[in-house]
């Protein structure tokens, strides 16, 4: 727990959980608005039929093209909500680790040495209760034992057939006192090891790269509570 605070702080600590932000990733533009037990998220894109804008709260997701309410299945209401929760999940590691349905486990008798720099190596894993549709994914964070940025993080998932991935930080900066972060995204080229070895296995065998997450014209404002 205590990794974890020093981590939380190293990224820009309380104020987050009072914030407004804004970002572009894959030609969508994201918001997350925090402000004490209530949050709003939005994407909004457009296509050929206009201007997308979806808004999920704590008790509602609303769809609108052109201002115009959408008539939405359940089915897809979870496609859409799942969707947007994701993106911003990874965008606001590691302000969700401290959320009660959330269990750590400090992997102390693991290889944690990559390129010959020294890791805490947290695996994190979720109650049913509270942990959300995905409660069933883990992860592994490698946070830098000098920095206490998270280099690498690994996750597993069980989702549209489940699989591992790999991620490899790069190009941190800070926006307004915020560590903002891209990844590098791998899968393993054998999906039965554990993602608690990734880190061996990448440095011996490599992995496949997937894609780049990256996070544009990121935005920071802080609310009062």
């Amino acid at each position: 727990q205590e990794i974890i605070n020093k981590t939380v702080e190293n990224y820009g600590g309380q104020t987050i959980y009072n914030s407004d932000v804004s970002f572009t990733f894959r030609d969508k533009q994201y918001r997350a608005l925090y402000k004490n037990e209530s949050y709003q998220l939005e994407r909004t894109f457009k296509d050929s039929l206009g201007v997308y804008k979806d808004v999920l709260t704590n008790n509602n997701f609303i769809r609108t093209i052109n201002d115009s309410v959408v008539e939405l299945t359940d089915k897809w209401k979870e496609k859409y909500t799942n969707s947007i929760n994701s993106v911003i999940y990874f965008f606001r590691i590691p302000f969700h680790l401290n959320e009660k349905a959330v269990n750590k486990e400090l992997l102390v008798n693991r290889n944690k040495n990559i390129d010959g720099k020294e890791y805490h190596k947290i695996k994190v894993w979720f109650n049913q209760n509270g942990g959300g549709k995905d409660f069933s994914d883990v992860f592994v964070y490698w946070i830098n034992k000098t920095t206490y940025n998270i280099d690498y993080l690994a996750y597993s998932y069980e989702t549209d057939g489940g699989g591992k991935r790999f991620r490899e930080m790069v190009n941190p900066r800070r926006v307004n006192s915020l560590l903002v972060t891209d990844y590098i995204n791998y899968k393993p080229k054998d999906n039965n090891i554990s993602i608690e070895d990734f880190d061996e296995y990448f440095q011996q065998y490599g992995m496949e790269k997937l894609s780049e997450i990256k996070n544009e014209n990121v935005t920071v404002k802080y609310l009062n509570k």
